[in-house]
């Protein structure tokens, strides 16, 4: 095996003495470490670390890299511990290898459950070194090559997770070529069949363009030459297999469609010579104006850059040409693995934007499967590039929305959205954005996400950003409940939460269940700790002294619901003044409706889950949610004045949808918190007297 790393030694030399030195050391410990294993083929396990340092070396990693390809299997599958390679071989490296160790002391319910808790613990470490995710890529990469001698579910299994997490990742990071092959590789293991047919297909016609193909290539040269345009490099492109599967597929043309197009690619000294080459290629055939595509003025997410025009070749044939400098072919090729810069903060925006993107859902998203699930989602989308109002470019997955561009721009901007304008028009924040529109954003303090919301955006970002509002605002209602019921409950036995003291409460129950106090009642609000309990629990250790009558009468909104878990229903709206009636409902106490609600009318006639219920007199304090529809000329202003009017009655805005009726007129469906019928009608009073609102209704349509 020595000889082996005289040959890995040669693919080296671009690293310096003393580096050399350390990797042959790395070298004999994963030598050592994996002595005796084979891989299932039966060769030597050693070929496979030795086979992912070449890929490395290709993409000329530094030496830390280097080291950790080597010993990347050692942690999970050897008695070597990272706390050993620490030791010999320094932090980096060992932060290295530990990021691209599975888990595997955990048992997970699902497959889908472990592939998201290990990407979750790549991605961890891929944060603070992307070098991480580029070994990763090496060592599937050849696992890919060799994957013909393992079981056909196994095959199928890791083809299906490349296809679908590391091939979309290298094209994100811009590693075209390993993205291409791992996708090739990945047909191939999936579609055998389909595969040779295409590639025996693909061989015949690429033979039978050849001579075509060079003579369009030398008139090229020719044209280039006489408009003193230095050309470096100018050649035919080779198609990628699977993408004219999937475009087969997508589009339902024939293969012959697909592949009756010459491919070539012009390789210049700078972007000027490309601006240039440009317009020689547009002089000498003529150009499908609706194809040209700029990606040197507008790069996509990965960075990747280059000018791509289809021209109409001899007899008709399209030619697709891509022209851009050595450097963008080298990004193109290699992506982030041409850096020599591997934190973080130290990648281009675009990159850390995304990686930083996924850290933000990871840390949200505690479900590894909806975790892994929105990664996917994310990895796939194709990009729609929008302008915000100051002319700055927004890059966004087809099908985003209006909501989608706020989240994107800033959290609390999405957080407060009302409506947004598209190309100066007042539009729904759900409608889907198109290429080349400007994007306004009109927001109010007032307002705030509610589920609904998720129905109307797909970026992970969006969702995250929503899904962490919902869960921080349901625990404050349920801790702003489970102290009013305390208190109701304390005041039965003549004393109040201020008079015991929330320290003293928490000491004389099982605090040990609770981080802290706001824990303890927000069980209480959710219904997992009857107030009661605690009542028996305490009453016993509170000094006589401290007895009083009541201290402070605490009203609850709804007649005799002292203890119960009470919830609004979203159907109805109801409010103080409505008619209501409740609805016990397993898992979620008493769900109270307006009496007419149509939800509720096979359940009126059941005594064992329909109850006659009354709200308090004169409860004033809680809010409750209730929608207006209010229809409105669409005129300048006519939003701002609306909102300063709800404003101006201390009344929150909660959520703000707008659908157009016609080009003249639009309807609001403003979701508002109001604490009763009085204060809704008063509002209404004042919206009518708005010189642009046409009609005002209430309304339960969600």
């Amino acid at each position: 095996m020595k000889g082996d790393f005289n040959l890995l030694r040669k693919e080296l030399n671009y690293l310096e003495t003393n580096q050399l030195r350390k990797i042959e050391s790395a070298f004999e410990v994963a030598l050592s470490a994996h002595a005796g294993q084979k891989r299932v083929s039966g060769d030597p396990y050693i070929i496979h670390p030795i086979a992912v340092t070449k890929i490395l070396a290709d993409y000329k990693m530094d030496y830390e890299s280097i080291i950790a390809g080597l010993l990347h299997d050692v942690i999970e599958d050897t008695a070597i511990t990272k706390k050993a390679i620490q030791k010999q071989f320094g932090v980096s490296v060992a932060h290295l290898v530990d990021g691209l160790s599975k888990i595997k002391q955990v048992e997970f319910k699902s497959r889908l459950a472990a592939q998201g808790e290990n990407f979750r613990k790549m991605l961890l470490a891929m944060s603070s070194d992307i070098r991480v995710i580029v070994i990763k890529l090496a060592d599937r990469l050849h696992n890919m090559r060799t994957l013909e001698v393992l079981s056909k579910e196994r095959k199928e299994r890791i083809a299906t997770e490349t296809l679908e997490i590391f091939s979309p990742i290298a094209r994100r990071l811009g590693m075209h070529d390993i993205s291409l092959e791992l996708e090739d590789l990945s047909f191939k293991a999936l579609y055998p069949k389909r595969y040779a047919v295409l590639s025996n297909g693909l061989t015949k016609i690429e033979k039978k363009h050849q001579d075509v193909m060079e003579k369009i290539l030398n008139k090229i040269r020719q044209h280039m030459s006489k408009a003193d345009v230095t050309i470096l490099s100018l050649f035919s492109r080779k198609k990628n297999l699977y993408s004219i599967y999937r475009k087969m597929k997508r589009k339902h043309v024939s293969f012959s469609e697909l592949t009756d197009v010459y491919a070539a690619r012009v390789i210049l000294k700078n972007e000027m010579d490309c601006y240039k080459a440009l317009g020689v290629l547009h002089q000498l055939y003529y150009p499908l104006s609706e194809k040209f595509k700029d990606y040197i003025a507008v790069p996509k997410p990965n960075g990747y850059q280059s000018l791509h025009t289809v021209l109409f070749g001899p007899s008709g044939v399209p030619i697709e040409v891509q022209i851009r400098t050595q450097g963008m072919e080298e990004r193109a090729s290699s992506g982030i693995a041409s850096h020599w810069q591997y934190k973080i903060r130290s990648i281009e925006t675009k990159e850390q934007k995304w990686l930083e993107n996924l850290i933000d859902i990871q840390k949200v998203i505690g479900n590894p499967e909806e975790f892994i699930k929105n990664v996917k989602m994310d990895l796939f989308s194709e990009e729609v590039f929008v302008f915000t109002p100051k002319g700055d470019i927004i890059e966004l997955p087809q099908n985003a929305t209006a909501m989608d561009f706020a989240y994107n721009v800033h959290t609390e901007i999405g957080n407060h959205c009302i409506a947004a304008k598209i190309d100066r028009q007042l539009a729904p924040l759900s409608s889907t954005l198109a290429n080349g529109q400007t994007i306004e954003i009109l927001t109010s303090d007032s307002a705030h996400p509610t589920a609904v919301w998720l129905d109307i955006v797909v970026t992970p970002k969006a969702k995250t950003s929503i899904h962490n509002f919902l869960k921080s605002q349901q625990k404050k209602e349920s801790i702003a409940l489970g102290r009013e019921l305390l208190e109701f409950s304390l005041n039965k036995i003549g004393l109040s939460i201020e008079s015991v003291g929330d320290d003293q409460l928490f000491s004389m129950v099982d605090s040990k269940r609770y981080q802290a106090i706001d824990e303890f009642y927000a069980s209480i609000g959710m219904g997992t700790l009857s107030p009661h309990k605690v009542i028996e629990k305490i009453s016993s250790n509170i000094k006589p002294q401290k007895r009083s009558k009541v201290i402070r009468k605490t009203q609850l909104p709804i007649k005799g619901t002292e203890g119960m878990v009470v919830k609004y229903a979203k159907c109805c709206y109801p409010i103080p003044g409505d008619p209501i009636m409740g609805i016990l409902t397993s898992g979620q106490g008493m769900v109270v409706h307006c009496e007419n609600c149509p939800q509720i009318l096979s359940l009126r006639e059941d005594p064992q889950r329909c109850v006659h219920i009354h709200w308090s007199i004169g409860h004033s304090k809680m809010t409750f949610e209730v929608k207006l529809m209010i229809r409105v000329v669409d005129h300048r202003g006519v939003l701002a004045d609306i909102t300063t009017d709800i404003s101006k009655a201390f009344i929150n805005i909660i959520n703000l949808e707008v659908q157009v009726v016609d080009d003249k007129q639009v309807d609001l469906l403003i979701l508002i918190g109001v604490t009763g019928r009085k204060q809704l009608a008063d509002l209404i009073r004042q919206l009518r007297k708005i010189r642009y609102v046409e009609r005002i209704q209430r309304t339960h349509i969600q």
